[in-house]
């Protein structure tokens, strides 16, 4: 990072340098990680220029701590929505083929599904892909209703 004008507050960086022009003016502290930040020659800090010490450590595991059980339960909260984007897309492939009812048509779409998915390899794409168009055709829906 560069810094060649103003800055009111701190300046952070976590990786590679941060090089501080002539004209750069930091309003507060200069804090680095990795590499120490190269200060040319009528660049100035205010505050302290100072490497991250063990408050760095309790902010990752804070992050770990807190974020993992929320990335967890966020994946959680997913599952139910990608299931109904599966039976999205064997709706809308059972209407391609039976045009005139529902039911039949969902249950000859996810039969189609299905039978897809026994395939080798080719069967989890395919689930994968069928997740991502029914939810793309769940979006549609959605923003054609609004509209």
């Amino acid at each position: 990072m560069t810094i060649r004008g103003s800055v009111e507050g701190d300046v952070v960086t976590f990786a590679g340098t941060a090089t501080l022009g002539r004209r750069a003016q930091v309003g507060g502290d200069l804090l680095y990680l990795d590499e120490k930040p190269v200060v040319t020659p009528g660049a100035q800090v205010d505050g302290k220029t100072k490497r991250f010490s063990g408050e760095l450590g309790g902010v990752v595991a804070c992050i770990t701590i807190v974020g993992l059980p929320f990335g967890i339960g966020l994946l959680l909260a997913l599952l139910p929505l990608l299931g109904i984007a599966y039976v999205t897309t064997a709706f809308v492939i059972g209407r391609k083929i039976l045009k005139d009812s529902r039911i039949p048509a969902l249950l000859v779409g996810l039969l189609i599904l299905r039978v897809l998915a026994l395939i080798p390899i080719a069967g989890g794409l395919i689930g994968l892909l069928a997740m991502i168009f029914g939810l793309g055709v769940l979006v549609v829906t959605l923003l054609r209703s609004r509209s």
